[in-house]
């Protein structure tokens, strides 16, 4: 199953770059400092632009970008050039002293898009949705044909903070690009629009590649939506294995006790990961129906199926459980041995 952690400003933008955290934070109003008490003119604005853009003093130029930020619209051209210039702090500042202005920036900025360099509408885009309007969906719907990995990644951010339910197919159509962190941010896109996505996610579990299908089981897993159900249990035939085993996780994560005979046969699929998967979804659901099947996994020929198996027997709670777990607990591979271990203590049964 996908990893479904983010955070809320975006760790490409910064990541193995020279600027550091710190200097995003928000833990200052956006105030003029006393240096610019004057009302705004050319050369205000100039002097704070060069500060901006002028390398090696971080808190200078995060001082410069906040003081623009607080001077709104007037100070749009100066933080355009700094957001043009080569210098990644200068370019990251620039971008966040934008998105202080807000929406009134929208207008200006929106025409950038198509004639910018690729590092410029990286960061564009990161202003952009914010904005929150048709028009800037539209772009970022546009940009998720971009050349650009980046580019397509924090469109596709975008879409989900907008929720716009136009943007689904694209976002399904991004679920086969090559890039694994794009397939990521449009499954988490679609995720946020929710439940007008799963039409579309249904079609493509059943019409598209491997990849794509991998990605909609995830993302139906998140959704929680009843009307998956089916569709989840229909993957567990899947010629793909790993999708059969995403398939059995994705019903155990959504504790539905109507899939609990589907995943018992899943007990019995030829691939150990699919058991595997299927076997801890069953300790998830918590169905004692299941501990027949859980038993037999026990002597499985590939140990990480018996690990899982243990792990299910804990959580299930049945005393019938436990001498398969006492020998399994003294058995040759150590993580095997740890869960029944874990699990007998689940039982109530403490051994040395």
């Amino acid at each position: 199953m996908a990893e479904l952690d983010h955070v809320v400003l975006d760790p490409e933008l910064i990541a193995a770059q020279p600027v550091m955290t710190w200097l995003l934070q928000d833990d200052q109003p956006i105030t003029v400092t006393p240096e610019y008490v004057e009302p705004t003119s050319a050369e205000t604005l100039s002097k704070l632009q060069t500060q901006l853009c002028t390398g090696g003093s971080p808190h200078l130029q995060r001082q410069a970008a906040l003081t623009l930020a607080a001077f709104g619209k007037a100070a749009v051209d100066a933080l355009v050039y700094a957001l043009n210039q080569e210098d990644e702090t200068c370019q990251v500042l620039a971008a966040y002293a934008l998105r202080k202005i807000g929406v009134e920036v929208t207008d200006r900025l929106l025409p950038m898009i198509d004639t910018c360099p690729t590092p410029t509408r990286q960061k564009l885009l990161w202003v952009l949705y914010t904005g929150g309007d048709a028009q800037v969906a539209d772009v970022l719907m546009t940009c998720m044909n971009d050349s650009d990995h980046k580019v397509r990644r924090y469109a596709a951010w975008g879409l989900g903070h907008l929720k716009d339910k136009r943007a689904i197919p694209q976002l399904v159509a991004a679920l086969n690009d090559l890039t694994e962190k794009i397939r990521f941010d449009a499954a988490m896109a679609l995720v946020k629009i929710g439940g007008e996505a799963v039409d579309a996610l249904l079609e493509a579990l059943y019409t598209g590649n491997a990849r794509i299908r991998s990605q909609v089981v995830s993302v139906l897993a998140w959704l929680q939506d009843d009307e998956a159900l089916d569709a989840l249990t229909d993957a567990l035939h899947d010629p793909n294995s790993h999708i059969r085993g995403q398939a059995a996780l994705a019903l155990g994560w959504m504790g539905k006790t109507s899939a609990v005979e589907v995943l018992m046969d899943a007990l019995y699929d030829s691939e150990a990961e699919v058991r595997m998967q299927a076997a801890s979804a069953l300790g998830w659901i918590g169905d004692l129906r299941a501990i027949d099947g859980l038993l037999g996994l026990m002597n499985d020929e590939d140990d990480w199926v018996p690990y899982s198996a243990a792990d299910a027997l804990g959580h299930l709670g049945d005393i019938r459980a436990i001498a398969p777990l006492m020998l399994a607990s003294r058995g040759r591979e150590e993580h095997v041995r740890e869960a029944a271990q874990n699990a007998l203590r689940q039982l109530g049964y403490f051994i040395n």
